[in-house]
């Protein structure tokens, strides 16, 4: 089993954010989720879907 670490994104008055980062990777998995969507043509306009809703 692998061991992550929580990793606080946002703490807003109505929530907290966090993800979560697996001990030894560079990027945390909020972050390759971003990139996936972001540079995939087929599953760029559901990640622009997505942010409009923040």
């Amino acid at each position: 089993m692998s061991e992550v670490e929580l990793i606080l994104l946002n703490n807003g008055d109505k929530c907290t954010v966090y993800t979560i980062q697996f001990l030894g990777d560079e990027r945390h998995e909020f972050d390759k989720f971003v990139s996936k969507f972001r540079e995939d043509s087929e599953l760029n306009a559901d990640y622009r879907a997505i942010i409009r809703i923040r």
